[in-house]
């Protein structure tokens, strides 16, 4: 199980070979707007979605539509993304997955 922490201000963390339910990428929740701890939940704090994320569709995605912090993976472009804010202006490119794909329960906020 290789794992993969990504720090906001660090820039974008890559990762050219994870495997989905193996590998793990690892947030502070202090960093990613207050997140607590665990996994993330598909549709409620994470989403994927087909196309290429441009911060105004995250797909079925409870916190974007409320505003919230939230994680996005677009599988156009193999990226996972986090929003502060849902649909509000801003967002960041937090991991390059190389196009492997990703999913909530691979997500765990410290």
């Amino acid at each position: 199980m290789r794992s993969t922490q990504a720090a906001k201000s660090s820039g974008r963390a890559h990762s050219s070979a994870s495997t989905t339910g193996q590998d793990s990428i690892q947030v502070d929740g202090s960093a990613f707007g207050g997140l607590g701890a665990g996994t993330l939940q598909a549709g409620v704090n994470f989403s994927v979605i087909a196309g290429p994320y441009d911060g105004s569709d995250a797909g079925t995605n409870t916190n974007f539509a409320s505003g919230d912090a939230t994680f996005v993976y677009s599988q156009a472009d193999g990226v996972l993304y986090f929003d502060a804010n849902g649909a509000a202006a801003g967002y960041t490119a937090i991991a390059d997955t190389g196009g492997s794909p990703v999913n909530a329960a691979d997500i765990h906020v410290t």
